[in-house]
């Protein structure tokens, strides 16, 4: 009487599946990119295999050599590669998140430090002498071209710009507009 196989779990095979996609899909290789990888490191696949280990249902089996050879190439351990995506989205979700606050946390003390240094700049300008109007003139001239662009005067020469009463606001309305030029920058650098 022939041996009935019992059902085989799938559950493992299917994490290892969504985990060589992720990871695959992650560093922008194609599926021949990974195959010549997992060549490389000993164990030649074809491309199509990759595309069967992630694509099929149920999942191409991945034989121990190549999960070994995955784990090496993606730089896991075997229990992370059969770990459940669900898992590991959240682990990566908790990884950008926690960067997210770090890089939030460092603009503001950026902010806070150009605020201080425009007040700084605009108090020295400001208490300058009749004698010497052109402090602010000398202190764009040091500033890289095109970080800030600040009010000139009516002869475009910045020695001739009016200097409010205010400098905190005028400091303030400058970086305003150096993050409005940022924007404008990053949004044209995302569609690109």
């Amino acid at each position: 009487m022939p041996r009935v196989n019992p059902l085989r779990s799938l559950a493992n095979e299917r994490n290892v599946a969504e985990r060589v996609r992720f990871e695959r899909e992650k560093r922008g290789w194609t599926y021949a990119g990974l195959a010549e990888r997992m060549t490389r490191d000993g164990n030649p696949i074809q491309a199509s295999a990759v595309y069967k280990i992630e694509k099929a249902d149920p999942p191409r089996r991945v034989t121990v050599d190549e999960l070994v050879s995955f784990c090496r190439i993606f730089d896991l351990d075997a229990s992370d590669m059969l770990r459940p995506m669900t898992r590991i989205l959240d682990q990566e979700a908790v990884k950008i998140v926690q960067k997210i606050d770090r890089d939030m946390r460092s603009l503001w003390r950026t902010i806070d430090s150009l605020v201080s240094s425009h007040v700084s700049m605009w108090r020295l300008n400001a208490s300058a002498d009749q004698t010497d109007q052109n402090v602010l003139g000398r202190i764009l001239r040091r500033l890289p071209s095109g970080s800030v662009n600040y009010p000139m005067g009516p002869d475009n020469h910045p020695e001739s710009a009016h200097v409010s009463p205010d400098p905190i606001s005028d400091a303030v309305a400058a970086l305003f507009e150096a993050f409005n030029q940022y924007g404008r920058w990053s949004a044209n650098y995302e569609e690109k």
